[in-house]
């Protein structure tokens, strides 16, 4: 199951679309975390960065993109006061 997820993704990250390199970067995230039910199932599962697993730590995938959507968002706002 594990090997099948990898050869679907082509070994991109699942969040950020980069190159995964096993043994080092690459990490199985549950897409819905098992604190919040989540099973080990290959439809629950998905190949992600190791530093973007951790910074999503219990967050559900639709919870961890929208934070980091909040984050770009206000990140962009100082940017441009900065430059005014």
């Amino acid at each position: 199951m594990i090997k099948r997820l990898w050869e679907q993704q082509k070994g991109f990250c699942a969040i950020t679309g980069e190159l995964l390199i096993p043994g080092s970067t690459a990490s199985l995230d549950h897409i819905v975390p098992r604190d919040k039910g989540g099973l080990t199932v290959e439809g629950n599962l998905q190949w992600v960065l190791y530093d973007v697993n951790i910074a999503k730590a219990a967050l559900h995938h639709d919870e961890f993109v929208a934070l980091c959507r909040k984050v770009v968002e206000h990140a962009t706002k100082l940017e441009t006061r900065k430059v005014n």
